[in-house]
């Protein structure tokens, strides 16, 4: 194994410390391995933050433009079909109740778009959470060496969060400038809600079309 120069970066006590090792023979001690960060090496952590919010945020987005892409589609299949009056309907064994193919469109749409959710929201949006709270953090850290009131992702957190955000010279209890004089409304429960009214409309629809083929 080559023994270059390695580095390892981890949290602790609320500050970040380096941990820079030179490839040697000769052990080293632990106290001769922490040194401060450079204002280079901070600089291009905070960059490195930000490209893997940006990362994650992009990952989110393509997963619910699939989600979207896939089940217009089948809506719009659903739609031709029901408009040239050239949809089938399949009949419930053993009754007399029909299932219009439509019904069958509309319903693959909403899993379809349930789907899209549990990967967008369940897994995506959680890795950018975590990637934002970890810039959020750092940037607080370097309020003395940058001289910020408030870092880029602190900004964005604070708009996306409030609709009308404060700020204030000193950081709270919670270590933000932020606060507002509304509840917060974060950004996942509004995906969560677009989705779920997405669902929703889709089998509310899907079983309108089956009462209407079976009312006739």
């Amino acid at each position: 194994m080559l023994r270059s120069e390695r580095s390892t970066i981890f949290f602790e006590s609320g500050a970040l410390s380096y941990v820079g090792r030179l490839g040697s023979d000769t052990p080293q001690t632990l106290g001769e391995l922490l040194v401060p960060f450079s204002d280079e090496q901070k600089i291009e952590i905070w960059k490195r933050s930000i490209e893997t919010q940006m990362h994650f945020a992009e990952l989110s987005i393509k997963m619910r433009q699939i989600g979207i892409t896939l089940a217009g589609a089948t809506i719009a299949l659903a739609i031709v079909l029901y408009r040239t009056d050239s949809g089938y309907s399949f009949k419930v064994p053993s009754s007399d109740f029909l299932i219009p193919v439509g019904t069958i469109l509309l319903l693959s749409a909403a899993f379809i778009l349930l789907a899209a959710r549990m990967i967008d929201v369940g897994v995506y949006h959680r890795m950018l959470r975590g990637a934002v709270r970890f810039n959020e953090l750092y940037e607080q850290s370097l309020d003395i060496d940058v001289g910020w009131q408030s870092g880029l992702t602190e900004s964005i957190s604070a708009y996306s969060r409030y609709d009308k955000p404060i700020l204030h010279d000193k950081r709270g209890s919670n270590g933000t400038h932020w606060t507002s004089d509304k509840p917060r409304r974060l950004a996942g429960n509004r995906i969560n809600y677009f989705y779920w009214f997405c669902i929703s409309a889709l089998v509310f629809v899907a079983i309108a079309l089956a009462a209407a083929e079976n009312a006739g």
